[in-house]
């Protein structure tokens, strides 16, 4: 049964023999797509987040053409996937439901194309190939999502990948438990033994993990992943995204193929005559009552990136390497501060909270923009009302992160106050 919030509507349902597909709003008019009435499936909230899930995959890849995405939600993944330029997109969905309601977040003219098919069976018979390969996040609990976390449709669908071709599996941390998602890792490095971790964005809320390979192995290019990042009309998509520099895509990775092998440890792999996830279902519908962050710490607090796994040569390992260390330590912190805020707070409880340890991120790494852009929010805010905690908020900023000039030049401009 569909769950309605409080002051919230219920605006279309889908009924079929395996899914009931709802669209629902809530107070707040954040409106957003309910499975079975328990799985949430993305709204018009997370769009920055889904949009996200597909660039970090075709960034990856030097010149995608041909997008495969496995699972689609409200479409928004899809949808931005087809935003980068040059890209065809495809999108295959079980659920015909959920496909008649993709016009309540998507545009019609804007919809790419999309075919209702299973997945796992879609790529064992297609014959096509693709330069990239989204698979979305399968919550382990809904019937029949652990076969896709299977050995052999990691088998099946590298056999569809192009050579240079980038697979991408995202995984809902929110929804996971740790044998589940140490079983997946296993599996998929049976596969790609190259592969790593990424993460989609840096909220402890809906913490998303991504396992991505490429179907011959290798290093990330990071020169040519500049080069797109330089390109205006890449530019145009992926900077409102956050995307701005290679080290806004690199501070997201998480470990290679040995921090991967480490965290996942000796153990059963999933596979079609032992589905381990599958067996695993009900500690996973367990996990949706812990805090949402708990497998996001305990990853992050066991997963060690080494920039030797990522970065090609020496030279671009010395100049780039102690930034992306420091980066990542910026991040780690980061994360651990947003889980121990108390509460939900707001406003200058909020901005009192958050700032020692947003601060304690800037010092790790002045170029961790996830922790200065809120800061120096926090200091305009805090301008109109307690103009005093507003300087001692940027002379904080400035003193953590001395390279930069932005906290500096407000001080001066709003208080007169110059560097000493």
């Amino acid at each position: 049964m569909t769950k309605i919030p409080s002051g919230g509507a219920l605006l279309a349902v889908r009924e079929g023999p395996m899914v009931t597909a709802s669209v629902v709003d809530d107070a707040s008019g954040t409106r957003y797509l309910e499975v079975n009435g328990h799985f949430r499936m993305g709204g018009t909230s997370s769009s920055r987040s889904d949009y996200r899930q597909a660039m970090l995959p075709l960034l990856l890849h030097p010149a995608p053409q041909r997008a495969l995405f496995l699972g689609i939600g409200t479409g928004a993944t899809l949808v931005g996937g087809s935003h980068m330029p040059g890209v065809s997109v495809l999108g295959i969905e079980l659920s015909r439901e959920v496909v008649d309601l993709l016009p309540w977040f998507v545009n019609p003219p804007a919809a790419p194309r999309v075919t209702v098919a299973d997945a796992r069976r879609y790529v064992a018979a297609d014959r096509a190939q693709y330069d990239v390969i989204v698979a979305d996040l399968f919550h382990p609990a809904l019937d029949g999502s652990g076969a896709l976390y299977t050995v052999e449709h990691f088998e099946a669908v590298k056999r569809r990948l192009a050579p240079q071709g980038v697979f991408c599996q995202w995984l809902p941390l929110y929804q996971l438990d740790l044998p589940s998602l140490r079983a997946i890792v296993r599996s998929f490095l049976d596969v790609y033994p190259d592969g790593a971790a990424w993460l989609n964005h840096y909220s402890v809320r809906t913490p998303m993990l991504a396992l991505v390979a490429t179907r011959d192995g290798g290093y990330l290019d990071t020169d040519a992943l500049a080069a797109r990042l330089r390109d205006p009309a890449i530019a145009q998509v992926v900077r409102p995204l956050g995307f701005d520099a290679p080290i806004d895509l690199l501070g997201q990775y998480l470990g290679g193929p040995r921090a991967l092998s480490a965290f996942a440890g000796n153990g059963p792999r999933n596979t079609d005559d032992y589905p381990f996830v599958t067996f695993d279902a009900r500690r996973n519908v367990h996990a949706l009552k812990a805090a949402p962050w708990s497998l996001l710490l305990a990853v992050t607090r066991e997963m060690q990136p080494d920039p030797a796994e990522l970065l090609t040569d020496r030279p671009e390992r010395d100049a780039l390497g102690a930034r992306l260390t420091a980066y990542w330590r910026a991040r780690n912190r980061f994360l651990e501060a947003g889980a121990a805020l108390p509460g939900d707070p707001r406003g200058a409880a909020l901005i009192e909270a958050a700032s020692p340890g947003l601060i304690e991120a800037l010092r790790l790494s002045s170029e961790f923009d996830p922790a200065y852009g809120p800061l120096m929010g926090m200091a305009r805010s805090l301008i109109g009302s307690d103009r005093a905690a507003a300087a001692r908020l940027l002379r904080q900023i400035d003193e953590a992160a001395p390279a930069r000039r932005e906290a500096r030049d407000l001080l001066l401009r709003e208080f007169g106050v110059r560097k000493q």
